[in-house]
């Protein structure tokens, strides 16, 4: 005990003989001292060397005369005095980085500041004031690092006011900023905003988490109409949102009863409904009846200019609200009512109590001993009545002249008693109206709960420990059920004693389990009153334990839709932080306070597959990380090489080379078109499970490789469906013009002289197309191209042919056929002699 007086009142710095008694037990004081001080101060590490803990402090003039007084500053949990001011006189810590912001001893200031801050700074200070009595506050050092605001959020209390509005605001939720913004930067339109007294900002809340900046416009103008943006900003960086703000205009209507709202019986009125801005578009204006039941037999009236309704005759069942309203395509109008009042007599008086239950068939209410309960007495009249409440010997309790009800309130009722109602109207021709409903009450007494045990509205549980709960309560007359409810089920378990003239129902459980979370509520009743009932919430504190699914599959096709979840099965206490990341990355894609995370994956890409990871935390512990693979499949994509034709003469080898990429590996096939000859080429993936290529290598032949070759990869998604990609190259076979011949056949031909014949050249078609001509080689020696006479080409052959008509004998030579074409430049010759030879002379006649 000498230690803990040691501690509590002899500052580390100072000797014991230095203090004298600050507080005297004879001391004499006319105020009580107090002192302020914020929940919470922050500091930013790196930013702010020194921390200023804001204090002020009254109640008092402290005086080196006056009675003794002293502050002191401590952390919470360490056992020593950071600082003192004792009658002005200040005392501090070693190394003394603590010291008062000012030292003048009757400003009101007792801030703390705390030099060289760092983080072991942070944490709970407790400020304490001694004069005559005490007082003690807690303030929170919250030590951070520096960043810049994580987010800007705006937001508008409505995004198209009216013109004429008092006032539209707009909202700026700068978040975790360290330091905290100084202030939002507002814009319209690109433009610095010019702030004033209409337009103007202020800062409504600070804490933790961010600041809210608000910007206040009043009597709301057209020209408020753009986009707003809001930026805050630190030496750290900023970040910006914008919102649009629309100022629509609508018109706005007058109502009015003519001559007078007031009406005998019979006489004529005129409702009239008038919009005072004379708005454009020109608005439709609906006037109507609204509160009589048979307003369905006035007619509603619908019109675009100003609207009258016209009264011939006054009636009772006119009385009541006309109500008028407008809009157009900028918005619509506040409704305007006006009240049409017909002046008759009809009296009606009726009781409102408690419930039917309480209440016997001769009139007569039981009302639970020290309740209240209210009697409200109705009449239905015009003009309003006089209305009183009389107890039994005839006293006006209360009465009222304005009203067409009155209630009496009875306040802790210890007696019975009866009670009447009394209304009086008094008619324009001088006659007057009387009645009176009496009611009797009697007193009972119900069970009350005094307290529950322990108190307070939540109790927080761990798994596997005890629950114990009291329910105290004074018993009713007659005496009562008492029953603990949880979550609305009765437990049957509870144990009921008497003591101290006191009930007390006691509920105790072991083990405590999820399931045994929910609310307690203790109820006791004995039929004469409404029940009385307590409750608590109680929770059970536990860890996450996640688990993580896709659905609806863990495959997924190429732009199709995924959901990942994130599921808390044990339902933990207090709500987890549940996060979600993809494998590689440190940085989570989504973090919430929930028991349950979706994260839409839309429109799915190859780059989504791979790896993501949930998790879960919160006060008790930490969930295990859950994984889960995603595949992404996708159809082929083909690449042949080379990219352009193939040409090749006849008889080389050509190889072509084909590349599908896909997910899952494809199959590839090729095909020559034009055949619909299929080529069983097969290939490996060379470097990727997700790659397969095939070659294709043929010996060229004329009119058998040439034409387009097509390649084909195929594969199969999770859900069978089949998804292909084709390319396609050509092969050109280059050959030269073959099977040359000169019909008709043989090396020489015998023509009389004065005869035609006719020389037919045949060859094979080529690749390219092939050259020919004819030479004539005369029998001297000299020769020349002849120009053929006809030419005929199929499929596959090329036929040229020479006419030699009335044939001469120098006619008589070599002639041959020549081809060639650009591939094979060397011709080929064929060839055949002409002999012309004499006719046989004609004899003489």
């Amino acid at each position: 005990m000498y230690c803990l007086l040691i501690l509590l009142f002899v500052h580390p710095a100072v000797a014991s003989d230095d203090i004298k008694n600050p507080l005297p037990p004879n001391s004499v004081h006319t105020r009580d001292p107090y002192i302020t001080v914020p929940e919470l101060t922050e500091v930013v590490r790196g930013v702010d060397t020194r921390a200023v803990i804001k204090c002020q402090f009254g109640g008092f003039q402290p005086t080196k005369q006056g009675q003794p007084w002293q502050i002191v500053w401590s952390k919470v949990d360490s056992p020593f005095t950071l600082l003192t001011n004792f009658n002005g006189n200040i005392y501090r810590a070693k190394p003394p980085r603590h010291d008062f912001e000012t030292n003048r001893d009757s400003s009101g200031d007792c801030s703390m500041v705390i030099q060289n801050v760092t983080e072991e700074d942070e944490g709970k200070y407790q400020v304490k004031i001694e004069y005559q009595t005490s007082q003690t506050r807690t303030v929170q050092l919250l030590v951070t690092g520096p960043s810049p605001p994580t987010a800007v959020r705006l937001n508008s209390s409505e995004s198209h006011p009216r013109r004429g509005e008092p006032e539209v605001a707009l909202f700026c939720h700068v978040a975790s900023a360290h330091p905290k913004v100084k202030g939002a930067e507002w814009t319209k339109d690109g433009q610095p905003l010019e702030l004033g007294a209409r337009v103007f900002s202020t800062q409504v809340d600070q804490s933790t988490h961010g600041q809210i900046f608000k910007l206040t416009i009043q009597n709301v103008q057209s020209k408020d109409s753009g986009v707003y943006k809001c930026t805050g900003s630190n030496q750290f960086g900023e970040q910006s949102a914008s919102t649009s703000l629309r100022v629509l205009s609508a018109p706005d209507l007058a109502i009015s009863i003519k001559p007078s709202r007031f009406a005998r019986l019979g006489e004529a009125r005129t409702v009239e409904c008038v919009d005072v801005l004379n708005s454009t578009p020109v608005p439709a204006i609906v006037l109507e009846k609204k509160d009589n039941p048979a307003a369905q037999d006035f007619p509603r009236l619908v019109s675009s200019h100003n609207t009258t309704l016209v009264i011939r005759r006054a009636e009772k069942e006119h009385a009541g609200k006309f109500v008028c309203r407008a809009n157009n395509q900028l918005g619509r109008s506040p409704s305007r009512e006006a009240e049409l009042v017909i002046q008759f007599l009809n009296l009606v008086l009726s009781l409102s109590q408690l419930g039917q239950e309480q209440r016997s068939p001769n009139g007569t209410i039981r009302v639970p001993e020290g309740e209240q309960v209210s009697v409200t007495c109705h009449a239905n009249s015009s003009p309003k009545p006089l209305l009183q409440w009389l107890d039994e010997a005839h006293n006006v309790l209360i009465e009222s002249r304005d009203a067409l009800q009155l209630t009496l309130n009875l306040r802790d009722i210890r007696e019975g008693g009866q009670y009447t109602c009394r209304a009086e109207v008094t008619f324009y021709d001088g006659g007057k109206q009387r009645k009176e409903e009496s009611l009797r009450v009697e007193v009972t007494k119900a069970p009350r709960i005094l307290r529950l045990e322990p108190s307070g509205e939540t109790l927080d549980v761990d798994i596997g420990g005890t629950l114990e709960l009291k329910c105290v309560f004074s018993d009713g007359v007659p005496s009562g059920t008492a029953e603990w409810r949880h979550n609305g089920v009765p437990v049957r378990n509870a144990e009921r004693t008497f003591e101290n003239n006191q009930q007390m129902l006691t509920l105790l459980t072991r083990k405590m389990e999820k399931s045994h979370a929910g609310k307690y509520s203790c109820h006791v009743n004995n039929n004469l009153g409404a029940p009385s009932v307590r409750e608590i919430s109680v929770s059970v504190k536990n860890m996450p334990d996640i688990q993580m699914k896709v659905t609806p599959f863990y495959q997924a096709v190429q732009g199709e839709n995924r959901t990942l979840e994130c599921i808390d099965k044990s339902l933990s206490y207090p709500t987890p932080v549940i996060y979600l990341k993809k494998s590689g990355h440190e940085k989570p894609l989504l973090e919430q306070s929930n028991h349950t995370v979706n994260y839409e994956l839309t429109n799915i890409q190859p780059s989504d597959a791979g790896a993501w990871i949930c998790g879960a935390k919160n006060d008790v512990g930490s969930s295990p990380e859950q994984q889960i693979e995603l595949e992404v499949q996708y159809k082929p994509t083909v690449k042949i090489e080379p990219e352009s034709d193939i040409r090749v003469r006849e008889g080389e080898i050509f190889t072509a080379r084909c590349e599908a990429e896909s997910s899952p590996p494809s199959s590839v096939t090729w095909t020559r078109r034009a055949a619909d000859e299929l080529m069983n080429f097969t290939g490996k993936p060379p470097d990727s499970s997700k790659t397969t290529v095939s070659y294709l290598q043929l010996q060229a032949f004329k009119n058998h490789r040439s034409g387009e070759f097509v390649c084909e990869a195929r594969n199969e998604m999770y859900n069978g469906q089949w998804l292909s990609a084709k390319k396609s190259i050509n092969v050109i076979v280059l050959d030269f013009p073959d099977n040359l011949n000169i019909y008709p056949p043989g090396p020489v031909l015998t023509v009389e002289e004065g005869q035609s014949t006719q020389l037919r050249c045949i060859y094979g078609n080529s690749n390219p197309p092939a050259s020919h001509q004819w030479i004539f080689t005369a029998v001297n020696g000299s020769s020349h191209v002849m120009e053929s006479s006809s030419e005929q080409k199929t499929k596959s052959t090329t036929t040229i042919r020479l006419q030699l008509g009335d044939i001469a004998r120098n006619q008589s030579g070599n002639y041959s056929c020549r081809t060639w074409n650009t591939e094979f430049p060397e011709p080929r010759n064929k060839t055949i002699a002409v002999i012309v030879t004499h006719a046989p002379s004609k004899p003489e006649m």
